[in-house]
C-alpha cells in the first residue's frame, strides 16, 4: 500500500512540474508573439512599390511569410528583388521557395543562389548541386552555385567543386601559356573561355578552397596579386610556408609538374620565371608570420630579388627594415 502511494505521489509531482513548465513556456510564447509587430500584405506591398526595400528588410522575420505569399501569388512584378530581401533577412523558412525559383531564369537563379548562401541552409544542397552540374546553365552561374556549395554543402559537393576548379585551371594554363588549340576549343565549347564571366567567381572559389596546390598554381601566373600569398600565410602549414619561400627565392621546381614535356628549354625558363612583384608579395606574406619563419632566409630571398631586379631596391630595403623590427 505504501509503495503504491509513493508511486502515485511521484507521478503526481512529475505531472504538476510538467504542466507548470508547459504553461510558462506557452505564456512566454504568447507574450513574444504579442510583442512582434503585425505585418500585413498591404503594408509590405506599399513599401515594395515605393522601392523602400531596406524598410522591408528591417521588418525582419515576421515579414517572411507575407513575402513568400506575395511571390507565390505573383502580386509584385519584380520577384528577384523579394528574393534578395529574403536573403538579407536570413530566415530558413524562405528556402523552399528559393529552391523552387532556382531553375526559372538566369536573373532569378543568381539572386536565389546568393540568397541561399546568405541564409546558409544545407537543405538546399541537392538543388544547388543540380544547378552546378547542369552543363546547359550559364558558366558563371554554375561557378556561383559552386561557391554556394562550398558554404552549405557536404564533402561530396565540395569535392566536385574542387574537381571542376582544377580542370579549368589546367585548361586555362594550356590555353594561355602553350596556346593549345584543343584547350581553347574545349573552353569555348563549355562557355568557360570568357575571362570576364569566369575569373571573378573562380577566384572566390579558389580562395575558399584554401588548397595549397591550387593556390601555388594560381600564384604562379597571378602577376603580383596579394590574395594567394596571403591565404597561404593564413594556412600557415609547413607546406604553405615552403611554397611562399620558393616563390620568393624564384625556385622554379614547383611549377615543373605543370610544364608539358615537349616544350623548349627557353619556353620552360620563361614559364618558370616568377614575376618580381609576386616574389616581393610572397616575402610580405611571410613577414606576417613573425617567428614562424627564418629572418635570414627572408633577407636572402630579398637580396636575390634586388640582384635580379635593381629597380625594386627601395621597396626591398623597406622590407628588410620591417624584418628587423
Amino acid at each position: 500500500m505504501q509503495r503504491k502511494k509513493l508511486v502515485f505521489l511521484i507521478i503526481l509531482g512529475f505531472t504538476i512540474v510538467t504542466f507548470t513548465f508547459i504553461s510558462v513556456y506557452a505564456q512566454k510564447t504568447v507574450e513574444k508573439n504579442e510583442k512582434q509587430p503585425k505585418i500585413t500584405k498591404k503594408q509590405v506591398l506599399e513599401l515594395l512599390k515605393n522601392h523602400k526595400h531596406n524598410k522591408v528588410v528591417e521588418l525582419g522575420e515576421p515579414a517572411v511569410p507575407v513575402l513568400i505569399e506575395i511571390v507565390k501569388n505573383e502580386e509584385y512584378k519584380f520577384p528577384a528583388r523579394i528574393v534578395q530581401i529574403l536573403g538579407e533577412i536570413g530566415d530558413k523558412r524562405a528556402t523552399p521557395l528559393l529552391i523552387q525559383m532556382l531553375p526559372i531564369k538566369v536573373g532569378i537563379t543568381i539572386f536565389a543562389l546568393e540568397a541561399i548562401e546568405k541564409i546558409n541552409d544545407s537543405s538546399a544542397e541537392a538543388a544547388v548541386l543540380e544547378i552546378f552540374e547542369n552543363e546547359k546553365v550559364w558558366p558563371s552561374t554554375r561557378l556561383l552555385a559552386g561557391r554556394v556549395l562550398l558554404n552549405i554543402g557536404g564533402e561530396r559537393s565540395k569535392a566536385k567543386v574542387k574537381e571542376l576548379t582544377i580542370t579549368l585551371l589546367s585548361l586555362w594554363e594550356k590555353a594561355m601559356f602553350w596556346l593549345d588549340d584543343e584547350a581553347m576549343e574545349e573552353l569555348d565549347k563549355s562557355g568557360f573561355g570568357d575571362p570576364e564571366a569566369v575569373f571573378n567567381v573562380l577566384g572566390e572559389i579558389i580562395c575558399q578552397l584554401k588548397d595549397v596546390d591550387i593556390l601555388i598554381r594560381v600564384m604562379r601566373w597571378g602577376g603580383g596579386r596579394k590574395g594567394e600569398p596571403e591565404i597561404l600565410a593564413n594556412i600557415g602549414t609547413p607546406e604553405a610556408i615552403e611554397a611562399l619561400f620558393k616563390t620568393a627565392e624564384n625556385d622554379t621546381s614547383m611549377w615543373a609538374p605543370n610544364i608539358p614535356p615537349e616544350v623548349t628549354e627557353k619556353e620552360r625558363e620563361e614559364y618558370s620565371r616568377v614575376h618580381p612583384v609576386t616574389r616581393i608579395v610572397a616575402v610580405e606574406a611571410l613577414i606576417t608570420l613573425g617567428d614562424k619563419v627564418s629572418k635570414e632566409r627572408l633577407k636572402k630571398a630579398l637580396n636575390s630579388v634586388a640582384k635580379d631586379y635593381p629597380e625594386y631596391k627601395d621597396k626591398i630595403e623597406g622590407l628588410k627594415r620591417q624584418i628587423e623590427r
